[in-house]
């Protein structure tokens, strides 16, 4: 799918004695943006984006906040932001004494708009002031976050945006729920009719993540994701539109 989510190439790939297959792409006559590979097997596909082109220090000014401004250790952080349209940024998450713990380029989609949630305090990381920073060239916005003591044992569960449309990736992300743990995302549709169940664990603490493809053919209208393990229920609603 080309920056526009048109069709740009359609072709078949027969998978190797082992299950695997590396399909090469020719980039010559691709121009800068973002692109979209979807693979799709029987009725199952998976979705993998890459640029073309995009080079730092084009983005103009750079626009960016996080859901909320206080959070405890161990919780996520979902950051959201614009700039010009397919441009390329860095992403720094640092602790409170300066040292950058992560970092990551992220790009800004055909309409200038970029998000993330890659990043997470630390169980054991450090009460105070971190900082988020999204730079391109001499462009550069920041915010600061409180991190105020141990993440308690709530069972929560998060989505990186409220709003997507068919064949957008959804990636679903909790915390809260034991170590080492079975968690079951079930999502139901508006009339409370189950869609699908998605299975993962949680890690050693208490995390867990997994991403939902869209169909292409789902109807429009408002989805709840409904994440169940043990006894511990947390629940979120999106809008496919």
């Amino acid at each position: 799918m080309d920056p526009s989510d048109k069709v740009k190439v359609t072709d078949t790939a027969t998978l190797g004695l082992d299950g695997r297959k590396d399909y090469e792409i020719d980039l010559a006559a691709y121009k800068s943006g973002v692109y979209s590979v979807v693979l799709k097997y029987q009725k199952s596909q998976d979705l993998a984006i890459f640029t073309v082109g995009l080079q730092p220090g084009a983005a103009g000014e750079i626009k960016m906040q996080t859901t909320k401004q206080e959070y405890q250790q161990g919780n996520g952080i979902l950051v959201l932001g614009s700039a010009k349209p397919n441009s390329l940024l860095s992403l720094k998450f640092s602790d409170p004494t300066g040292a950058t713990v992560r970092q990551k380029d992220v790009f800004t989609d055909k309409n200038g708009k970029f998000a993330d949630s890659s990043f997470r305090i630390p169980a054991d990381g450090a009460q105070g002031i971190w900082t988020v920073r999204a730079e391109s060239g001499a462009n550069y916005a920041d915010v600061k976050i409180n991190v105020a003591g141990t993440a308690s044992n709530e069972f929560t569960v998060s989505v990186d945006k409220t709003a997507y449309k068919p064949k957008d990736m959804i990636k679903i992300s909790g915390v809260g729920g034991g170590k080492s743990q079975s968690v079951v995302v079930t999502v139901y549709n508006s009339a409370s009719t189950k869609i699908l169940d998605l299975n993962t664990f949680t890690t050693s603490e208490g995390i867990f993540k997994l991403d939902w493809i869209i169909p292409i053919d789902t109807p429009l209208g408002d989805y709840k994701l409904s994440a169940k393990t043990g006894s511990k229920v947390a629940e979120v609603t999106v809008s496919i539109q």
